[in-house]
């Protein structure tokens, strides 16, 4: 029988050069195999502070085009992820057509086993919100 305690690694990365526009916010909360909450982690990757009115902004010094936050959990038999992308600045372009959508990816391992791995889009406007995502390595057994 296969253990209910995996460590969960939970990735989100994106190689965009214009993600330094967003601010990156990732909670993780882990259960176990009875549905009880064992852990919370939470992760806050800010490249500048939201302010108000007009300021423009470039990419920081030194900022690498290929940017991660990772969390990995103790023990639990299952996570639920939530990941917000939010703009701390407006687009480089105020023209939607010169503003493409870009792809960043989400990875969730359990003990080095793969249980997602997904490319989603997220929208140089509103940025990207995934919520209460489950991620079970229960549910790879055979």
């Amino acid at each position: 029988m296969l253990s209910d305690k995996y460590k969960y690694e939970v990735e989100f990365s994106c190689s965009e050069h214009d993600f330094w526009r967003f601010n990156l916010f990732m909670i993780v909360v882990g259960y176990n195999g009875a549905g009880e909450r064992v852990s919370f982690d939470d992760l806050t990757d800010r490249v500048y502070e939201l302010e108000y009115g007009e300021q423009e902004r470039t990419a920081p010094p030194g900022y690498s085009d290929l940017r991660s936050a990772v969390i990995t959990t103790g023990d639990c038999a299952y996570v639920e992820i939530y990941v917000y992308a939010v703009a701390n600045t407006l687009p480089a372009s105020v023209l939607i057509k010169d503003t493409p959508s870009f792809p960043a990816r989400l990875k969730v391992t359990a003990d080095n086993l793969a249980v997602i791995d997904h490319e989603y889009t997220v929208n140089p406007w509103g940025g990207l919100t995934i919520v209460a995502l489950r991620a079970d390595a229960r549910d790879l057994r055979q």
